[in-house]
């Protein structure tokens, strides 16, 4: 229950005037909301991605655990930051501005460019996963982000690779064909 007491002043004296009300449902009803923040936040810092949770503008006002530790950052450090120039390398960026915006009228979007850790200036190639969010303070953009520097260099010398064999085959005075398994050329 809850109980709210006020003075109540009557001729004959003054009397105490109780208000007892049941908040039984609202008690439950607020467990619940505990139980569910709780859950979501153990999902959203059990993510193995970096996330980052920002306004149009690119300030960020909520990031997980897996970010805190990609960027070399506490919470307080990480939070307040812009995605542009703190996070995000100038060298090759996309236009995040009109991505942003095209996000928040509720077109998703897969950006790859260079991350930067805010406090050394270290980049490494990234990949974004970008959709709205959608929250009772307003509406964000959820940016899931990973590091994909190893894939990147496997692209290269693959290419090198593919670069190399193109070479020999133009250069061999040999004619030379490449067959797969059935047969074809």
């Amino acid at each position: 229950v809850e109980v709210f007491l006020t003075r109540l002043r009557l001729p004959e004296g003054d009397s105490i005037l109780a208000t007892i009300r049941d908040i039984s449902e609202r008690k439950r009803v607020e467990r619940e909301l505990l139980a569910t923040k709780n859950y979501l936040n153990t999902v959203f810092n059990s993510i193995h991605d970096a996330v980052f949770v920002h306004d149009l503008n690119g300030r960020v006002v909520d990031v997980n655990d897996k970010l805190l530790d990609l960027y070399r950052l506490t919470r307080e450090e990480a939070i307040g930051l812009s995605i542009d120039p703190d996070y995000t390398a100038s060298d090759g960026r996309p236009d995040l501005p009109t991505i942003w915006a095209s996000v928040m009228g509720g077109h998703d979007a897969l950006i790859q460019c260079r991350g930067k850790r805010p406090k050394d200036g270290f980049e490494f190639d990234a990949e974004t996963y970008l959709t709205r969010l959608s929250l009772p303070g307003g509406d964000y953009i959820l940016a899931n982000t990973h590091d994909i520097t190893k894939r990147k260099l496997i692209e290269r010398q693959l290419d090198e690779e593919r670069q190399r064999l193109k070479a020999l085959y133009e250069r061999s005075p040999v004619g030379m064909v490449v067959m797969g398994g059935d047969g074809d050329f």
